[in-house]
């Protein structure tokens, strides 16, 4: 059984990645209701992330905090998909600002100075009729998975070169959970990553694919 891992970027180096840390901001949002805590399946969903985003870019699957959100598109892609659930987010604050890799002049000199860089920019109302629907895509965790499950093999991986991480999977556990959260990254099994891939932009995720006949 193959699977995909993912998890978005949190470090930059401008210089060689053509993106700045206000690139990743624009590109993930910002969370405005607070530090709440991401759902998982089986929580009882009572409060939407309330974002702020660039809508230059609104198309892709990004990751403001822990959970993916994603596109009615995307979506849809998903709905044969069982132990997964969508859960409305709310833009509160929306604007337009075009960006693109490799232009570093747009934002601030410093990164202390990103967040009140972005909170200048005013909510434009229109830009609603112009977006999808996304959702919070809420998934099992791995964390609990792991002691409901046997035979579990160990399997490292680098999403980022200079960091081995470690998860212990079962195809047992894969079947019946496609997508799973775990605080290492978010696994795909590979016939549901290959269903929404196209909605990642790389330069803001880290990827990475793995047979677990291997290990």
């Amino acid at each position: 059984m193959k699977i995909a891992i993912v998890d978005k970027k949190v470090s930059y180096n401008p210089l060689i990645d053509g993106i700045d840390i206000y690139h990743a901001k624009l590109f993930h949002g910002r969370i405005l209701n607070g530090k709440i805590n991401d759902n998982h399946l089986g929580d009882e969903l009572t409060t939407p992330l309330e974002l702020e985003k660039d809508a230059f870019d609104l198309h892709y699957i990004f990751q403001p905090q822990r959970n993916l959100v994603i596109p009615q598109s995307a979506k849809q892609r998903l709905a044969t998909v069982s132990q997964i659930m969508f859960f409305p987010v709310v833009f509160k604050k929306l604007f337009f600002v075009p960006y693109q890799k490799g232009d570093l002049s747009l934002g601030p000199n410093s990164s202390y100075d990103v967040e009140a860089w972005l909170g200048a920019f005013k909510h434009e109302e229109g830009l609603r009729r112009e977006i999808e629907s996304f959702y919070e895509l809420v998934l099992p965790n791995y964390n609990k998975l792991q002691q409901e499950f046997t035979n579990l093999r160990r399997i490292e991986f680098n999403l980022v070169p200079w960091r081995k991480e470690c998860l212990a999977l079962s195809t047992e556990m894969l079947r019946t959970f496609a997508v799973i959260w775990s605080g290492k990254g978010i696994i795909l099994r590979q016939d549901v990553f290959e269903t929404i891939q196209e909605f990642f932009s790389w330069d803001y995720f880290h990827k990475v694919q793995l047979d677990l006949k291997c290990f």
